[in-house]
């Protein structure tokens, strides 16, 4: 039988040579490659690259295919690039808004749909590029963003194609639209769209306006509804179209007169 000394000296050792082995290196965690910062004024918050420099958005590329750069596009807006093992972000960005598109030998990161692009020769911290060659800075969680396509108009059958002009999308790019009679009635706004033409004609819930700086926040309010807050713009609720079936980048319905009266992208200028 072990003496009391020999049994406390058998019953130490392990501890003793675990304490030897040596702790494993926490694994750094990596810098982002895409960060928020708060570029102040009627912006606020933007995406950045991890250098700090501004990234911006296309208004053409509503689409989302990310070929609409025309000759020059990539030494003036080059994009962001970032491989898919070396993304990282930044605190209150979320993983779901971001994906990979690749188009020819390019690969392009894009936010909510929208490929990301850089101002070349922009320094870091600052925004002096929104607006710019229509582009413009990147506000998380968006819920006004400009688009720039020619689409056509339907007052006539096919219609006419009209040219390329900007109008407001939701932050995903999909088309808003304005209901004339909303214009002329505004009194009734909460009832002139009820029933089918609610079907045909679904009410844009945006919540709280985070607009780009092109646009003024003050312009945009909402409209009690049974379904929700509606989103307003200049006095006007704004709509989705039933048949764009929540597609980016596509016009189908603009001047087109129903249940009383016509229907309108909305314009921002």
């Amino acid at each position: 039988m072990p003496t009391p000394a020999r049994l406390t000296a058998w019953l130490l050792l392990p501890l003793t040579l675990t304490g030897c082995a040596k702790k494993a290196a926490d694994t750094p965690t990596p810098a982002p490659t895409v960060q928020l910062r708060d570029a102040g004024g009627a912006l606020g918050r933007v995406l950045t690259d991890g250098a700090g420099r501004t990234l911006y958005y296309d208004s053409r590329d509503v689409s989302g295919t990310g070929t609409v750069c025309a000759t020059g596009c990539p030494t003036a807006w080059p994009a962001l690039d970032v491989s898919a093992d070396g993304l990282s972000l930044g605190t209150g960005l979320d993983t779901a808004d971001f994906r990979f598109l690749t188009t020819g030998s390019t690969r392009l990161l894009t936010y909510r749909g929208w490929p990301l692009y850089r101002r070349a020769n922009e320094a870091a911290n600052v925004t002096t590029a929104d607006g710019q060659d229509g582009h413009y800075a990147v506000q998380p969680g968006a819920t006004i963003t400009i688009a720039n396509a020619a689409f056509l108009d339907r007052s006539t059958n096919p219609g006419t194609l009209l040219p390329a002009a900007p109008y407001l999308t939701d932050g995903r790019g999909r088309t808003l639209y304005l209901f004339t009679l909303d214009a002329r009635a505004p009194a009734t706004q909460a009832t002139n769209c009820l029933g089918q033409c609610l079907t045909e004609w679904p009410i844009y819930l945006g919540g709280s306006p985070v607009v780009p700086a092109a646009v003024r926040a003050a312009d945009f309010s909402a409209l009690t509804r049974p379904e929700g807050q509606q989103m307003v713009y200049k006095g006007q609720p704004l709509y989705y179209w039933y048949g764009e079936a929540n597609t980016r980048g596509f016009v189908g319905c603009h001047n087109v007169n129903e249940f009383g009266g016509i229907w309108l992208v909305a314009r921002p200028f």
